[in-house]
């Protein structure tokens, strides 16, 4: 009888799917036009396409005691051979319900991102060699800056909203109140609520950024540039925005990015996408360069040796370089090097590498 009232139970997620042949969607309809109470249950969760999964758990749930309980609502004393109905109805009941709550749960529950050890690690590095620093302002008024306008929200207007700024040889680890970890990189301005409410959870992102979302099917994680914004759907992405230009990464999950007074576009994994004057360029990314700065490491791939100096003097504190000859300039580099190493030792790898003589004069570097 367990199977019977299991199968059944199957046979109706599978009508709710739309995967049953003529004859077993016949029969079904019939259980169901015979059945009121057990028609308006499904009805409700028609649109609960997850629950097959569910139900395998449901196996061992007690139905004899669903349709006692049911006999004794009714007040039913129907004969044996009539019994089987209610039974069906029990299992199918307690199947769905049982079944819809844990689907309820599993959708609409938040899932905080899980660190893995290299970044615990490039945290741990972080503040051991003093990078770990911002500065945090916090206010009533400071509005949720969209590319397309400028909030102020009814349900924000008065919760505290902070901003958090880094500068150029620092970083940040903020950790928001859903769970969602923002690495911030050197030179980064970040605004959000200290906690999140109303239908969305919005910040705003000025610089460089790491975004390791919290997983929340029902709040939307949207992230605000001077040139669009971008709306998560449960993922890991990288954005930049210099020089009235925004970068967005997709490292994996989906996103969407609407630039400013144009359409909402979404993004695979590994691509890029570059915002300028409201123009856009998909390409190609490497997504490993982008977890590398997040896990503690520069990662360069053929770069340019002036490109990596700028980014090396960036982080290092050196604010001129100059080139005994515009050639070096277009010297590649491929390698890596550890962010929270010393200045000296980065220099010494690069000079190497590159096979050129690198002068330090405080924060000044001459390349011959």
């Amino acid at each position: 009888m367990k199977n019977l009232l299991t199968n059944t139970a199957r046979q109706l997620l599978d009508y709710l799917k739309g995967d049953l042949q003529e004859d077993k969607r016949q029969e079904t309809e019939r259980l169901l036009n015979e059945n009121p109470s057990l028609a308006r249950v499904a009805d409700e969760f028609r649109d609960s396409r997850n629950i097959s999964k569910a139900l395998t758990d449901m196996k061992r749930f007690d139905t004899e005691a669903a349709l006692q309980q049911i006999r004794l609502q009714t007040g039913q004393k129907a004969r044996k051979q009539r019994l089987w109905p209610w039974r069906v109805a029990a299992a199918v009941i307690v199947c769905l319900a049982v079944g819809g709550t844990y689907w309820y749960w599993q959708y609409t529950r938040v899932v905080p991102p899980t660190l893995p050890q290299p970044i615990l690690l490039a945290m741990e590095q972080s503040i051991e060699t003093g990078r770990q620093s911002a500065e945090i302002e916090r206010e009533e008024t400071v509005p949720f800056q969209s590319a397309q306008r400028v909030t102020h929200r009814s349900d924000a207007a008065t919760q505290e909203s902070s901003c958090l700024t880094t500068r150029s040889d620092k970083e940040f680890w903020l950790r928001l109140t859903d769970g969602t970890m923002v690495h911030l990189n050197y030179n980064t301005r970040l605004i959000y609520p200290e906690q999140f409410v109303g239908d969305t959870r919005e910040v705003t992102l000025e610089g460089e950024a790491y975004f390791m979302v919290a997983r929340d099917r029902r709040h939307p994680f949207i992230v605000h540039t001077p040139q669009g914004d971008i709306k998560e759907y449960g993922t890991e992405f990288n954005v930049r925005t210099r020089h009235n230009t925004t970068e967005v990464v997709l490292i994996e999950g989906s996103i969407s990015v609407t630039p400013t007074n144009g359409q909402e576009r979404m993004m695979k994994p590994g691509e890029k996408l570059t915002i300028e004057e409201s123009h856009l360029t998909l390409t190609n990314a490497d997504t490993e360069a982008y977890r590398a700065w997040n896990e503690g490491v520069f990662l360069f791939r053929d770069t340019r040796l002036e490109d990596l100096m700028e980014v090396v003097g960036r982080w290092y504190g050196f604010d001129d370089v100059q080139y005994t000859d515009p050639a070096l300039r277009d010297i590649r580099f491929t390698g890596t090097i550890d962010r929270y190493g010393s200045a000296d030792a980065i220099i010494r790898s690069i000079s190497k590498v590159t096979g050129r003589r690198i002068v330090v004069k405080g924060s000044h570097i001459d390349i011959e």
